[in-house]
């Protein structure tokens, strides 16, 4: 702006002095500024940059965003310089430069590959561009806008199907239960006993055995699965590893995916969440199913920290409030103690089925942990090996 001004100021002199030609010569400049003026503003209001990101995705994953520039003057623009920036914690490549040209009223559109680092939710830190005005008086620049951020959620691990004991309400011990039969997978024939529905009744097998024989079907799973994740500081850093942490958070991920997208099943999730000027709250996602019901826990996931939170055993009693009897409840923690036993057994007598799943690191961690917590099978996860499938 400067330039430009002090053009206007020695052109006006030229204009004023009684010499040959120095009219001219500052007509000629004030047409440059003048033309220099109006580019710019023209310019300054037509750029556009818009950085559109994934909106969810996996840790190491490669991925695409897509990176918007418009033109929408009348004026050209023979260079410009588009600088975006990822956090370096987010995705390896960080840095994307582009220096292009627009023409007028012209869109251009980019994929940008890079590949998903650390789970969390991520803005871009520079979306910026700069333009070189043609007679190299001025150099608009400004700021582009991004939509929504980048969830990179946990990592996911295949889960070995998981046979979990369901309770019924009206037996003391823990029975199998199904709730449905899969008509299309008969298994075979056995004698009929009292009780069994007559609709199951084989009559070919009655007729060529002179006894009543009745149909025998493979059971269809129906299950129902609570996961309680405990982020409280002291279960997982005491040992020096905080990737334990990163482990757990991937084992309840990993559980829910698998419940809702692999056995189309319902699943809900109970974490404890930090809250600002006030002592940690417990969240809970009730039991439900659909895609946008895993993506809404998905997402909370990525944003977990460790923190001074609630005992894993108060979440195990918030959580199961108003469940029915017969539902699954797997605790992720990183600390076995009292405290979470006397909530496995209060779990139990509300008929609830419980699977703790203990994740740590090293041989004597593994040699230490029960195989069982108040009556409830205790799962190890290793942290310290590749987590590249559940054994559950």
């Amino acid at each position: 702006m400067s330039v430009r001004l002090g053009m206007v100021l020695v052109g006006l002199v030229a204009v004023l002095l009684p010499m040959p030609g120095t009219a001219l010569l500052g007509g000629a400049l004030w047409v440059v500024a003048l033309i220099s003026w109006r580019w710019s503003v023209a310019v300054q209001r037509g750029i556009a940059v818009t950085w559109t990101g994934p909106s969810r995705v996996q840790p190491d994953a490669a991925t695409t965003g897509t990176l918007t520039v418009r033109n929408a003057s009348r004026w050209p623009v023979g260079w410009l310089e588009v600088t975006l920036r990822l956090p370096a914690h987010a995705a390896e490549p960080h840095a994307f430069p582009f220096v292009l040209r627009l023409g007028a009223r012209t869109r251009r559109s980019f994929d940008v590959r890079f590949a998903a680092r650390d789970r969390g939710v991520h803005e871009p830190r520079e979306l910026s561009w700069r333009v070189a005005e043609p007679f190299g008086l001025s150099s608009p620049s400004g700021v582009g806008t991004w939509r929504g951020a980048t969830v990179i959620v946990p990592r996911l691990a295949p889960v070995r199907r998981m046979v979990l004991e369901a309770r019924s309400p009206l037996a003391e011990l823990p029975q199998p239960r199904s709730l449905f039969v899969d008509r299309s997978a008969l298994v075979g024939v056995r004698a009929y006993e009292r009780g069994d529905p007559l609709s199951s009744i084989h009559w070919p097998a009655t007729a060529r055995t002179g006894q009543l024989m009745r149909t025998e079907h493979e059971r269809a799973a129906a299950r129902e699965l609570l996961v309680c994740l405990d982020l409280a500081t002291e279960g997982y850093q005491r040992r020096g590893r905080p990737p334990v942490a990163e482990a757990a958070i991937s084992t309840a991920a990993s559980l829910l995916a698998d419940t809702v997208i692999t056995a189309r099943q319902q699943a809900g999730l109970a974490v404890s969440r930090e809250v600002p000027g006030a002592a940690a709250a417990v969240r809970v996602w009730p039991v439900r199913g659909g895609d946008r019901h895993l993506h809404a826990m998905l997402d909370a996931l990525a944003r977990v920290a460790l923190h001074d939170a609630v005992a894993i055993g108060d979440i195990v009693r918030r959580a199961i409030r108003g469940l029915h009897a017969g539902t699954s409840v797997l605790v992720v923690t990183g600390m076995v103690d009292e405290a979470l036993g006397a909530a496995v057994s209060a779990a139990a007598r509300r008929g609830l089925a419980v699977t703790v799943v203990a994740v740590g690191s090293g041989v004597e961690w593994e040699s230490r942990l029960p195989s069982h917590v108040a009556g409830a099978p205790c799962v190890p996860v290793a942290s310290d090996r590749a987590l590249q499938r559940l054994p559950l």
